[in-house]
């Protein structure tokens, strides 16, 4: 590790994190901040606690994902290689138990909950169980959401309202990278939606749920997600096209600037 120049090693370090997702999955924790809680200090702790929650699961599931990695991104990360990304996870989980503590009770309930739930996902390969994989992802990863609204707040029917939303969003995302690893999965025999239902009738299914989402978001008034409906059409539109990796990156773009939207509306 030390041989490696210090801008590959930062290259490294955001592959490790991803970075991306955890930017998206921090829009997911600072959205029911903003809809549940008035703007303060304490949206940065928010922010601070979703994003270190998700680089210590995402980086926690890389260190036991080596041979699907392998096949889908044709390297293995240089944290991963020479296992000083433990030291790191170990830095992460830290950081965002302090951040949460500056929370509420109710955040650091939902934290230490996802953080369990994370570790045992990855521990022991749930992911290989069909379906859990997707609904892992779909139902577990948005509990951050309840991290941020219950900052100040108890928990409410709204919020669990907003929760199941999200969370039928996310599951959808889920099913879009599953198409764009299909060849890694499939020669893995990892049992993926696309692997087992097969990828044209997964395409169909994600356009049903992207459907789904937008008809209940409308019929519940749900108006903070509405700025999540723009980005629906470029995602059918390079979902025909079988560019999954292009819509999946417009879906998480589109949970990254949630906040901005829903600052706007307010």
């Amino acid at each position: 590790m030390s041989k490696i120049k210090p801008s590959t090693l930062f290259k490294e370090l955001i592959d490790f994190i991803r970075l991306r997702v955890c930017l998206f999955i921090t829009g997911i924790g600072i959205t029911g901040y903003i809809i549940f809680n008035p703007v303060g200090v304490k949206i940065f702790w928010a922010a601070a606690s979703t994003f270190f929650i998700s680089a210590t699961a995402y980086s926690y599931n890389l260190m036991t994902d080596k041979k699907e990695d392998l096949l889908n991104h044709k390297k293995i990360n240089a944290f991963v290689l020479n296992r000083k990304g433990y030291a790191l996870i170990s830095v992460f989980m830290i950081i965002g138990l302090i951040s949460t503590l500056q929370l509420s009770y109710m955040s650091l309930f939902f934290y230490l909950l996802l953080l369990v739930v994370g570790l045992v996902y990855s521990y022991f390969r749930i992911k290989n169980i069909f379906p859990f994989k997707n609904l892992y992802t779909g139902f577990v990863l948005s509990i951050v959401f309840f991290i941020g609204s219950t900052a100040n707040s108890y928990l409410s029917i709204s919020m669990v309202n907003y929760y199941l939303l999200i969370s039928l969003h996310i599951f959808t995302i889920s099913l879009i990278s599953d198409l764009r690893d299909y060849a890694g999965d499939r020669e893995t025999n990892l049992r993926t939606l696309p692997v087992v239902l097969g990828y044209s009738l997964v395409k169909k299914l994600i356009y049903l749920l992207l459907s789904l989402f937008a008809f209940l978001t409308l019929l519940t008034e749900s108006i903070f997600l509405y700025p999540l409906m723009p980005f629906i059409t470029p995602i059918a539109i390079y979902l025909r096209k079988d560019r999954p990796g292009t819509a999946h990156l417009w879906e998480m773009i589109s949970f990254m600037l949630l906040p901005f939207g829903i600052i706007i509306l307010s």
